[in-house]
């Protein structure tokens, strides 16, 4: 039987293992980003971990036709100015937002296979990117539960943000989205 930790023991333990939400993390941010409040060496080095540039980058992209009921999704993760993988596949059957957050959650399983734990994700869905960062509200069913996908996936890494971008600066993620769209056309 093991032994139960002492008391000191157990509180390092609850902040080693603590997390924080993104409205947490930003609220926190915008709070240390006020040098006032940053009263010792622990807040200034916390403010400066909360606002390191991560190297990595994924585009994300998700493409359908409900005419044809052909779906895709793309997307390319770059890491100092290098791609390090792309991905394209077709989906069956699903709304452009489905595309949209299924490129999401399967570039994040990716990411997640190679070991990156902190990530810029880029996507040229508003409504992705809003509903994400807890701006927007998911109310569709179908929405919710790929939602929570992501949201799990995303609680597995270390550090995230996500962000919106227009189609242009997302082209990459674009073509192979409609590429893997058309894996699946007849």
């Amino acid at each position: 039987m093991g032994r139960m930790p002492n008391k000191r023991n157990a509180e390092s333990l609850s902040i080693i293992i603590m997390k924080l939400n993104r409205q947490e993390i930003n609220e926190l941010k915008k709070l240390l980003s006020d040098k006032k409040y940053r009263i010792n060496d622990v807040l200034d080095n916390l403010f400066k971990k909360m606002n390191i540039s991560h190297e990595v980058d994924m585009f994300i992209d998700g493409a359908a036709d409900l005419n044809s009921k052909t779906a895709g999704i793309g997307g390319v993760i770059i890491k100092n100015g290098k791609e390090i993988f792309s991905f394209s596949e077709y989906l069956d059957n699903a709304t452009n937002n489905e595309a949209e957050y299924t490129a999401l959650i399967e570039g994040l399983k990716y990411v997640i296979k190679l070991n990156i734990l902190c990530i810029n994700v880029y996507s040229d869905s508003e409504l992705i990117v809003k509903q994400i960062n807890g701006e927007y509200k998911v109310k569709n069913p179908r929405m919710k539960a790929l939602y929570q996908k992501a949201m799990n996936l995303l609680d597995e890494l270390e550090h995230w943000t996500i962000k919106h971008v227009l189609r242009e600066k997302n082209g990459v993620a674009d073509h192979l989205a409609k590429s893997g769209r058309k894996k699946g056309e007849k």
